[in-house]
Parts: C-alpha cells; sequence; structure tokens
C-alpha cells in the first residue's frame, strides 16, 4: 500500500522514533448494502522490515496477525526454560516441575579388555603359591566398575599369595552395593611358553580369583580356567584358551582378579616363565630390550619360532542400579513456559490439558507427557554450582512434539494453541461456496512420499551395549510409491532413549558406581520424553509400564519389563501419524509401509491395547493405517468470498477450520483451505479435497 501527504509524514516520524518494532494497526471498513452500516473488512498491522519512502510517497506491507509475525521472528530462539523473565523483561513465576520415580532400565553392559604385548617372569624359591595378575585393559567406558589393571601404579608385579589380594590388579571393583553383582565373563588367551629352568613337579594355571570383605581383600574362592600339575618336562609351550562364558556373582564387598599363579614342588628350585613381549629378549638371568631382537619359544617339537601373545577378556553385566527421583515438567507447563517466554500471549491445549489445571475438564492425550534435562537426572538443579540451565527453543518444541504425536498450532486472538493436528480439520461443513468457476485438480506433489524416515537426532550411549538394543533411534521406512525420491521426515530434536537416559540417570552419585560429580555429563545438555503416570494417593508421577498401553511385555529387547517410552518407538511414530501418511495411499490400500534400515534395535515387537501386533523392522499394511484426513489432492478454483465467511465461527471454531463445499457441473466437493486470496470480492481458493 502506497502513502501520501500527511499519512506519509505520520509514518515516517512513528518509523524515526520506534524503528522496526512499531506497531500500526490498519481497519478497513466498506459498507454492508444490506444494513447501510460500516464493518470492518479486513486488519492488518503496518510491517516497517517492507518500508521503502522518498520525498512523496511511502509504501509497505501489512501482516495479518501481529502474534504470527511475532512467532515467526523468535521460533528458533534459545531461551533458559527457568529463567525469572520474558524476552521484553517481565517477571515471570518459577517454572512448575514435579518428581517422577524413575525405576531405571537394565542393561545388558559388555566391557571389553585386552592386552597388547607383556611379559611376566615368575621366580619362585618356595613352595608357596605365587600370582600374577594380568596387564589387561579396558576398551570404552561403562560405568560399571570394571578397571583398567593395566594402568594401575604401582605396575603389577608377581608377588607370593598368603590368602590377601591386593586392589591394583582387581579387574572388577569391589561391589559396594548393598546387592549382588551379576557378571558373564569370556576369557580368550592365545600366547607362547618359554620356561627358563624347571623343576621336578610344578603347579601352573590361570584363574579368576574373588575376594570379599572390601578392602580387606581376603581370599574368597576362584573360578579355575587352565591348570597344568605335573611333570615339569611336559610342560606346555604354548596356551590355547577360550573360556565360553563364565558365571560369576560378586556379593557386597566382593572384587575379582584374572591371574596367572605358579608353586614348585620343592623349595629349594628355581622355575621361570617369560611369555611374548615383542622386540625384548632374554639374557641369562636377567631382561633388557633389545630393538633388534624378536622372542622366540621353542614348541613342541623343539623348533625356535617366534613368540606370540593375544588376550581379550568380556564381561558382561545385567546391569541394574536402585530408583531416582529427579524433577521433570509436564508437558503442559513445558509449553507454556515457552510461550509465556517468547510470545507473551496466551496459551491453550486440550492435548496436554489436565483436568488438575484450571479450564480443562478431561486429561487430553497428551497429559500425561512430560520432559526431563539432563541435569534433573543427575540430581542437579539450579543454583548449583556445576548446573547448566535448559536450554530450548519453541521450533525444537514443537518439531519434537509433532514427531510422537501429529499436532497442529493455532495463533489467533493473542493466544497460541498447540491440539492434535485433526482439531484443524474438522468434518463439518462450516462454508458453502455452491457453484465455482474455472475448477482445476492437481495432485499435491510434494505430499507424496517415497520414504518415511522417524526417529531421534540422538539416541544410545553406552558404548558396550550388546546388539545396540535400543530402539527409539532413527528408522526408515518404504512406501509403494515409485514416481518420487521425497522423504517424509520425522526426526525429534529430543531424545526418547532409554539407553542414554539410563546412563545420564547413573551420573547422580546415589544411583551410578564411583561417580565424580564434578566430571561434565555427555548428555548433560539433553532434553527427554517421559510418557509418565500419576500415581494414586502420590505427589510423584512415576515412567509409565508397558501395560499402560500395550496388551501384552513389548518382545525382542533386552529386559522387557525395565523397558519404557515405547509408545515413542519408530513403529509406533508410524501408527500414531497413520491419517496423515495414508493420504496419499489411499489408492494402494493393499500395499505396506516396509522396513527399509535402523540405527538400533529393529527387533521390537508391541502390541497395543485393542490393536495389532507389530514388529519394526516389518512394518504396517496400509490399510491398518487410520482413516485418512482428506487425498493429496488439490483443488483451485474462483468462487465469491466475503470476511463473514473466512473470519466467522461455528460451535466455538473458526469456519476456516471445517470443511468448504462447493460444486462444478453438478458434482459437489468437499475440502479444507489451503489458502484463499481476495480481488474485488472474489476469491482464488486452494483446497485441499476430501471427495
Amino acid at each position: 500500500m502506497t502513502f501520501l501527504g500527511d499519512s506519509k509524514d505520520v509514518l515516517k516520524k512513528i518509523y524515526d522514533d520506534y524503528g522496526v518494532n512499531a506497531d500500526v494497526k490498519l481497519e478497513k471498513l466498506v459498507k454492508n448494502p444490506k444494513t447501510d452500516f460500516w464493518e470492518i473488512d479486513y486488519i492488518g498491522w503496518i510491517d516497517f522490515l517492507t518500508m521503502k519512502y522518498s520525498n512523496d510517497e511511502i509504501q509497505v506491507k501489512f501482516n495479518a496477525n501481529p502474534l504470527t509475525t511475532l512467532f515467526k521472528s523468535k521460533l528458533s530462539a534459545k531461551v533458559e526454560l527457568e529463567r525469572k523473565d520474558t524476552l521484553t523483561g517481565d517477571p515471570l513465576a518459577p517454572l512448575n516441575i514435579r518428581k517422577v520415580y524413575v525405576e531405571g532400565r537394565n542393561i545388558l553392559l559388555t566391557s571389553s579388555l585386552s592386552a597388547e604385548s607383556s611379559r611376566s617372569i615368575f621366580t619362585n624359591n618356595s613352595t608357596v603359591l605365587w600370582v600374577k595378575a594380568f596387564d589387561i585393559k579396558e576398551e570404552g567406558d561403562t560405568n560399571s566398575g570394571i578397571l583398567d589393571v593395566n594402568s594401575q601404579i604401582p605396575a603389577i608385579q608377581p608377588r607370593k599369595f598368603l590368602n590377601k589380594g591386593v586392589v591394583v590388579e582387581n579387574f572388577i571393583n569391589e561391589n559396594d552395593n548393598a546387592f549382588d553383582m551379576h557378571y558373564k565373563v569370556i576369557v580368550k588367551l592365545k600366547q607362547s611358553l618359554f620356561w627358563y629352568y624347571r623343576d621336578v613337579n610344578t603347579l601352573f594355571g590361570v584363574r579368576i580369583a574373588i575376594y570379599s570383605g572390601g578392602t580387606a581383600f581376603n581370599y574368597s574362592r576362584n573360578i579355575p580356567i587352565y591348570e597344568y600339575a605335573g611333570d615339569s618336562n611336559l610342560m606346555p609351550t604354548m596356551l590355547d584358551i577360550n573360556t565360553g562364558e563364565l558365571n560369576l556373582t560378586l556379593a557386597n564387598g566382593e572384587s575379582a582378579s584374572l591371574q596367572y599363579y605358579m608353586k614348585d614342588s620343592v623349595q629349594s628350585s628355581e622355575l621361570e616363565i617369560l611369555y611374548a613381549y615383542p622386540l625384548s629378549c632374554w639374557g641369562g638371568f636377567g631382561s633388557y630390550v633389545d630393538p633388534d631382537c624378536v622372542l622366540q619359544y621353542v614348541d613342541d617339537s623343539g623348533e625356535w619360532k617366534p613368540a606370540f601373545y593375544e588376550c581379550s577378556v568380556t564381561v558382561y553385566e545385567d546391569s541394574d542400579r536402585v530408583f531416582s527421583t529427579p524433577y521433570c515438567a509436564r508437558g503442559y507447563e513445558f509449553a507454556k513456559r515457552l510461550s509465556d517466554i517468547v510470545l507473551e500471549c496466551n496459551f491453550k491445549s486440550d492435548l496436554l490439558g489436565r483436568t488438575d489445571l484450571i479450564g480443562y475438564d478431561s486429561n487430553g492425550e497428551l497429559a500425561d507427557i512430560a520432559l526431563i534435562h539432563g541435569m534433573w537426572l543427575r540430581d542437579m538443579y539450579s543454583p548449583q554450582d556445576k548446573y547448566k540451565p535448559i536450554n530450548t527453543s519453541l521450533k525444537d518444541f514443537l518439531t519434537s512434539l509433532n514427531v510422537i504425536f501429529p499436532i497442529g498450532v493455532e495463533l489467533w486472538k493473542n493466544t497460541m494453541r498447540i491440539e492434535k493436528r485433526s482439531y484443524f480439520y474438522s468434518k463439518e461443513v462450516t462454508i458453502k461456496l455452491g457453484e465455482v468457476t474455472d475448477l482445476s485438480i492437481y495432485p499435491d506433489n510434494k505430499k507424496y512420499y517415497s520414504t518415511i524416515t522417524v526417529g531421534y537426532e540422538k539416541a544410545g550411549g553406552f558404548d558396550e551395549e550388546q546388539g545396540l538394543d535400543e530402539y527409539n533411534r532413527e528408522t526408515q521406512y518404504n512406501t509403494i510409491l515409485n514416481k518420487t525420491d521425497k522423504d517424509l521426515k520425522l526426526i525429534s530434536k529430543y531424545r526418547a532413549d532409554s539407553y542414554g537416559l539410563e546412563k545420564q540417570r547413573r551420573l547422580n552419585p546415589n544411583v551410578g558406581i564411583n561417580v565424580d560429580e564434578n566430571k561434565d555429563g555427555k548428555f548433560d545438555d539433553e532434553i527427554w520424553f517421559l510418557d509418565t503416570t500419576e500415581i494414586q494417593d502420590q505427589p510423584n508421577l512415576e515412567v509409565s509400564h508397558w501395560s499402560k498401553r500395550f496388551a501384552q511385555a513389548p518382545k525382542g529387547v533386552y529386559s522387557p519389563e525395565t523397558a519404557f517410552n515405547l509408545w515413542f518407538s519408530p513403529i509406533n511414530i508410524i501408527l500414531n501419524h497413520g491419517s496423515w501418511i495414508k493420504s496419499p495411499l489411499v489408492k494402494y490400500p493393499n500395499s505396506e509401509i516396509k522396513f527399509n534400515s535402523s540405527e538400533g534395535n529393529s527387533n521390537l515387537i508391541t502390541k497395543l491395547i485393542g490393536g495389532k501386533e507389530y514388529t519394526q523392522n516389518k512394518g504396517v499394511p496400509v490399510e491398518d493405517l487410520s482413516e485418512e484426513v482428506y487425498l493429496e489432492e488439490i483443488a483451485e478454483f474462483k468462487a465469491p468470498v466475503t470476511r463473514e465467511q473466512l473470519n466467522g465461527e461455528t460451535n466455538g471454531k473458526r469456519n476456516i477450520l471445517g470443511l468448504i463445499e462447493f460444486i462444478d457441473q453438478r458434482v459437489t466437493y468437499k475440502g479444507f483451505i489451503i489458502s484463499v486470496s481476495q480481488n474485488n470480492g472474489i476469491g482464488e481458493w486452494k483446497v485441499k479435497i476430501i471427495s
């Protein structure tokens, strides 16, 4: 619009005084030919960012909704959720948070230890048993009490065994829990042996020694792995050991050490064993490093061969930890807080609302959704020194919420409203246009997807988890459509993985083992969704058991009884979005949404209450998806349009959220408005048709 004369001068003065943030409202009035009254036909706000001015005129464009303008400008703004004021400085009450009982996730941890190359010399001149711990080194981080023997100080040396252990020899730390720790241990050992001097009768072996009494390290028992007892002339020249799974249970105060052991039968004899250490040699009664020398051993045939040494230890732990009760923010409070900080407008959501909130007579479908911060899982809160505030944006929240459940957002009458997406597609006819002209119908090619990628940007967390057991990870499915390369992406910025959450929870010193509270956690800044349940007559929430939503325990996962957030799994996201995924596939009812690939556990099998059983790596038949809301076809046409039609309401909803009915050549069509542009009372309509 162009302004001249005094109006131009007024706008220029407003711009000079207040800049581009100035709010200037325009109302267009037209006379109603039936009532002869002037009525508002259009309301808009000047967008000074579009202003062009000269000595004679000012040209500007208008925004119809200032809240929409603010929403778009601040959508990606990162804010601290616990801040005490809005973006414009108005004070805010503290964020409403609530404790949630987290039983925790049982996890099968796999710890890998190895020894690259090493040397040990036993010099034994007594009948007392001597031991030497394996110099094994951990690979990765288990947070489970597994230790690097290789990194202990002082270095491991052979010693007389007098029914006592030494802390630096243990590869499994002292169990300081009130409950037993259960492990499965696999030892693989290939090594050459060179015996410097042989006694008449010798005992030599490999074992796991178990100590009790905490730091007293009293010898309790052992798990034998290999033993030779007999004529020293028949001593082995090599070992080739694969134990398979050994069951190891450590009670409170118990620890474990992997050891060689040896004993002579004659006190005055000397027996020495040297095992492989590349680039080293044995010389006389001592050893020295010689870069030009490769250690050798004599095999059973009497030939000298290069020495070798390979050792690996794998420890599986059926790992569980005590429960915790961190704070969380429920979905409604989380969303309203972002609205208060960024938009400073009213907030409404029947989807997230609950009966304990003012203005809601029933619980919404997402009333039990909560969000939890990585720091809260560690039981760390503001204003603690090491605390990192929860930091997010409206965009991240809305994008992530729309992954686990299809939503829509309305900005109207200074209110942000978040609802189930179908709320904005009322099946009631609210506008009847009659006969239209210039009708054309065509596929909405932007909505025809060849693939569907669902899940989470981040998931997992335990380097040693067996078989990538986490199910809430990025997963891709395939549709029957082969004339397009478009991919429907439903990827959450927030997490829903049980493994990552459990790893972070174990950084709470009241939950984990050997926790350093001053060390930063890998997931301190992350946000998780939680599916929660009210505990009757209790102030706390609890993480929902599978039985809340599912008819049977999940299959294909480790420890199904402690698995949670199953409703957020990729296969259930597909089901939740079924009405919208089905739209471009209605002509292919016998096809399937087929599995392509997954970054995690695709073997998960779930069965919702009242539903069918689905396997994550098999997909869903199209006919099983909920009824489509509309067809992926667009109708464009011309028809008269009035302000009353577009701005009116029917049964408490705006007319533009209902069905539009129109006729062309005696055929009646229905659909939902995509857009309407007006010129002299004639509208150019774009509608997503349903029939």
